[in-house]
């Protein structure tokens, strides 16, 4: 009797049984679409941010709203071989290390993308000064004298 109503049991659930189909939503307090003929623009309040892309002076941050998520990455001490960035994690002072003597940019951003401070360098060493910075992670983006990325950093400040 059991194993009948076991089977009976196995059946009945295996029928209501359905997997999941998850679409891209997001659930927020506030947001807003905009459109004209040329271009849209979204918003979504507290959504991360999970793209930035750059050309010239325009700026678009893509978040989950999009309807293809890419993740970008970003490189680790040592996996450039042009640049090198040492210590890391960093106390107070942080090397930057190019190939070749030259004319570079450097930006600070915090985890949120903020830029915190932008550092012009002349030449192929150059030292940041973090001591006023408290203990967090951060991105360093490095540039070339035309202004294209080079490469960018995750560092992390210790005490």
């Amino acid at each position: 009797m059991i194993i009948k109503i076991s089977i009976i049991f196995s059946l009945l659930t295996g029928i209501a049984l359905n997997a999941q189909n998850l679409s891209q939503t997001v659930i927020a307090t506030s947001g807003e679409h905009f459109q004209n003929g040329a271009a849209s623009l979204s918003w979504t309040l507290g959504e991360p941010i999970i793209n930035s892309l750059e050309n010239g002076s325009l700026r678009l941050t893509q978040g989950f709203h999009q309807p293809y998520i890419s993740v970008s990455s970003v490189n680790e001490v040592g996996s450039d071989n042009t640049i090198r960035l040492y210590p890391n994690p960093a106390n107070a002072t942080l090397n930057l290390d190019f190939p070749q003597s030259g004319e570079y940019s450097a930006d600070l951003f915090d985890v949120l993308g903020r830029k915190l401070q932008t550092f012009k360098i002349n030449g192929s060493h150059y030292e940041i000064d973090l001591k006023d910075f408290p203990a967090a992670n951060y991105i360093i983006r490095c540039y070339n004298i035309d202004n294209k990325t080079i490469s960018t950093f995750k560092i992390q400040k210790i005490r």
